[in-house]
């Protein structure tokens, strides 16, 4: 951990996040993913570093160290070069920069090997700089040497389910959508959305199914509710509201539930995009060890007195709260949103 302090605090290297991401890869005993997992948010443009090492590098090492003229007319051309001239708008000696950084890291590992109990390698850069080997093209570089597993936090897909629907848009975790937007008329691009896109479906078919089954778990533990046929009654109200926004995400409505695990079941089973208020504290606890996708958002332990706040802060335009609960709305607070009881 004094390695990371020196790396993150006192040089500077990298974000505010990056301590955090490299802390997990500290734990190897623990946590492992395996290379053919990786999601968000350096698979697309990994892969493009790996096609560069395996097509273009490995097959004229000796053009690459010579720099020779028949070497770069190939490797202009590559997918990896594509995206720095294309998608980051790169000249092409810039393109060339980063593909020799990618051999550079390469060669590191396969020079010196990968320390795993080392899970910060560092190198200089050309200002003589101390500055560690992270992200796309770390992984890139121990794909291609032989290495089935990588451990790094970057792909831990519930720290990355956790991160809240309007900084997804803005983040790197969709730079994969932007590659493929960019360079969708390269064919290993293409090809690589193809698989990406269907490695995406099946995992988020796998993951809601884990967590309705959960949910399903945890509501026949606490008794479905004998007022079934009432519930699904009060339900209806909200159905037919939500139904022309199915598509809108985030929701634009807030729905408190106070200690109804079947509403959210109902919702989830739907796929409705909702903003979802707990106020129950024991519920609260067990939804923590649930995985949403994005069309559920969820705010967990408020107070009654911080409702109305938490869905303003969600910019929802609707808040329904159940029908005789004790969470007392003014009339002012009433006057900021539409209040609906279901």
């Amino acid at each position: 951990m004094q390695e990371l302090k020196y790396y993150y605090e006192e040089k500077g290297y990298g974000d505010k996040e990056a301590v955090r991401f490299e802390k997990g890869a500290v734990e190897l005993c623990r946590y492992r993913m395996s290379c053919n997992d990786l999601t968000y948010p350096y698979t697309a443009l990994t892969w493009l570093m790996i096609d560069f090492l395996k097509q273009y590098y490995l097959q004229d090492v000796e053009g690459f160290k010579n720099e020779a003229d028949e070497f770069w007319a190939k490797a202009d051309d590559s997918a990896f070069a594509h995206y720095e001239l294309i998608v980051n708008r790169n000249k092409i000696e810039k393109a060339r920069h980063y593909c020799r950084n990618v051999v550079a890291i390469y060669e590191k590992f396969a020079s010196e090997g990968y320390n795993l109990a080392k899970p910060v390698p560092v190198t200089e850069n050309s200002r003589g700089e101390i500055v560690a080997l992270k992200g796309a093209k770390r992984i890139a570089a121990l794909i291609t040497y032989g290495y089935d597993w990588v451990p790094v936090l970057e792909f831990n897909r519930k720290t990355l389910a956790r991160v809240p629907w309007k900084q997804r848009n803005t983040s790197c975790i969709d730079h994969c959508s932007l590659i493929f937007k960019k360079m969708g008329h390269i064919p290993y691009v293409k090809e690589l959305e193809a698989q990406y896109e269907q490695q995406l479906r099946n995992e988020t078919a796998l993951k809601r199914l884990a967590t309705i089954e959960s949910l399903r778990e945890l509501t026949d533990d606490r008794r479905r509710s004998k007022n079934s046929i009432s519930l699904r009654r009060k339900r209806e109200g909200i159905l037919e509201r939500v139904s022309d926004l199915a598509l809108q995400e985030p929701a634009v409505y807030s729905v408190v539930i106070d200690s109804n695990l079947e509403l959210i079941e109902w919702f989830y089973l739907r796929k409705l995009p909702a903003h979802l208020i707990i106020c129950n504290e024991t519920l609260s606890s067990k939804l923590e060890t649930l995985e949403f996708d994005s069309s559920i958002s969820i705010s967990e332990n408020i107070k009654p007195e911080n409702i109305l706040s938490c869905a303003q802060e969600n910019e929802s335009s609707e808040l329904w709260i159940p029908e005789n609960s004790s969470f007392a709305i003014s009339d002012s607070d009433a006057q900021k949103m539409e209040i609906k009881t279901y």
